[in-house]
């Protein structure tokens, strides 16, 4: 009998080994953990949405979300939820035909983050907030902000840790690192106020103490279809450092015309500047 068992006992010891499941990982990492450098297991949160066969996928959502932003999306959202609610807000998107469908995809799964207190910001429309019955339009650095050129998004550090006033929610601001070239612009179409209604643009910013290179006014620049330019001149040495102040653009009455107002604020001195920190630019009902 003990002779029949050893062979029996051994045989069985292969057979309990061979019906363990295999390790947990996958043959061909997924673009994004091939570019992080890091693991891709079979449960990698990453790679239904980054396959290996399109690296440039996850390389243009990680320069405009971030990987940490991503991932973290993707580890908050309930798994059995993801796909189905991410196809209902691309669904809800009007501009499929100008903005890839995996940025959409991406876009829809950090909306939800939004909801705890935390704005990741890509769309560069304003956004809006009810005031007194009327929409105000805020519009952030990088709506603002030239994507290149001497006063393009190169020239800016980019960061977040202020609040809202409203609630508390963090938005990100944008410093001046160095440029003899200031030039924000911000626009919105008229069909997103009410008709009759006077509005007021603002830009929000901040002069740090040890920012220099200010010694020429900025321009404020206001332009309204059928009413031509509207300039304004400010010196930022005589404003108070270190406090968020509102440099008044100007004044218009929205008009029907389905026309696009644009408002600036430019300086094209001779010396570098820097230390403004811009925080948004507002369009909203004048009192």
């Amino acid at each position: 009998m003990a002779a029949t068992n050893t062979p029996s006992s051994s045989s069985s010891s292969p057979s309990s080994s061979s019906s363990r499941p295999p390790p947990n990982v996958v043959c061909s990492p997924c673009a994004a953990c091939k570019i992080l450098r890091r693991r891709c297991t079979g449960t990698c949160l990453l790679a239904p949405y980054f396959p290996p066969t399109d690296p440039a996928k996850f390389t243009t959502a990680h320069r405009v979300f971030g990987a940490s932003n991503i991932i973290k999306v993707l580890q908050w959202i309930d798994r059995g939820r993801k796909l189905d609610d991410v196809n209902v807000r691309i669904d809800k998107l009007a501009i499929l035909d100008k903005i890839p469908k995996y940025l959409l995809a991406m876009y829809a799964l950090l909306y939800y983050l939004s909801n705890e207190n935390q704005i990741i910001e890509f769309a560069k429309s304003p956004r809006e907030q009810q005031e007194d019955g009327h929409l105000t339009n805020i519009l952030y650095p990088k709506s603002l902000i030239p994507s290149s050129g001497a006063a393009g998004q190169g020239c800016w550090k980019l960061y977040y840790g202020e609040t809202t006033s409203r609630n508390g929610e963090k938005i990100q601001v944008a410093e001046l690192k160095k440029t003899n070239r200031l030039d924000l612009k911000g626009s919105i179409n008229m069909k997103k106020l009410r008709t009759g209604v006077a509005y007021e643009v603002v830009f929000v910013v901040k002069l740090k103490q040890g920012g220099c290179g200010w010694e020429h006014p900025v321009t404020l620049k206001l332009s309204v279809p059928g009413e031509g330019d509207k300039n304004r001149l400010v010196n930022l040495y005589e404003q108070p450092k270190e406090e968020w102040i509102e440099l008044k653009v100007g004044h218009f009455i929205a008009a029907e015309t389905g026309q696009a107002i644009s408002f600036h604020l430019l300086q094209h001195g001779p010396h570098d500047k820097k230390g403004l920190v811009l925080k948004t630019a507002i369009v909203r009902p004048k009192s």
